[in-house]
């Protein structure tokens, strides 16, 4: 066979390798997205879908860095808490990633910190530039990773729900 008609054969094999695992991962936490959603259920004060974010992950280099790298995401209100499920768009699929529970009552969702969905929050910022919602949360050094997470298009009253 000629060479310049295998490469090409491998070059999408390895990519719907990659998609397969990526699509595969995302199932996992679509689940827990899914389980997490119905505890809240009738707590929910408004939903927002679709949002643009941006996330930059530095430190370790592992799964749950990993998981924390988005493009856009689902946010919902909750009275004293926002959840926001994240996904990164994938030929117009929404492939999930981890979900993320911002609040500053640790104690009234401590069931969640085992699923680690609720990172210790260093700083949150309603008024960034941009007009965008800056979350910092995690330590960068050799055992974690930090995040910092904008999220954009959000209207003056829901920036005001970050806001603890």
């Amino acid at each position: 066979m000629n060479p310049a008609f295998i490469a090409p054969i491998y070059i999408l094999i390895l990519f719907g390798g990659v998609f397969f695992i990526t699509y595969g991962r995302g199932q996992e936490q679509k689940r827990l997205t899914a389980q997490i959603l119905s505890l809240f259920k009738g707590r929910i004060i408004e939903t927002i879908n679709d949002i643009k974010a941006e996330s930059l992950v530095s430190g370790k280099r592992s799964k749950d860095a990993e998981q924390s790298h988005f493009k856009r995401c689902d946010v919902y209100i909750l009275p004293d808490a926002v959840f926001i499920a994240t996904y990164l768009p994938i030929f117009g699929m929404k492939v999930a990633r981890r979900p993320l529970l911002i609040t500053k009552n640790i104690t009234g969702y401590s069931e969640f910190l085992a699923s680690k969905i609720l990172p210790d929050i260093k700083k949150i910022n309603p008024d960034s530039f941009s007009k965008s919602v800056y979350i910092e949360y995690g330590e960068s050094s050799l055992k974690n990773h930090s995040a910092d997470i904008h999220l954009y298009g959000l209207t003056d009253a829901q920036r005001d729900y970050f806001r603890f």
